[in-house]
């Protein structure tokens, strides 16, 4: 019966807090003033990846592949 309580008591207080958080938090990207912000964030963090040397890679590599079958690289 302790564990329940204890249980019961670790769900109302702290996964309830941290559910409430995380929503608000979810939320907060959704709503117009924090647009520009989040596609900043999205642009950012798309640069990064971009800038990996696999990505490169991978970006050579289809182009060539692409050029030797005669098509249009620019529409990958």
């Amino acid at each position: 019966m302790e564990m329940n309580k204890a249980m019961k008591m670790f769900v109302e207080n702290e996964v309830a807090l941290a559910s409430a958080k995380w929503i608000h938090q979810a939320m907060s990207v959704l709503q117009i003033e924090n647009k520009e912000k989040t596609m900043n964030h999205f642009l950012d963090e798309l640069k990064d990846s971009i800038a990996d040397e696999r990505v490169n890679y991978v970006q050579i590599v289809l182009l060539r592949y692409k050029t030797l079958q005669k098509n249009p690289f620019y529409q990958m």
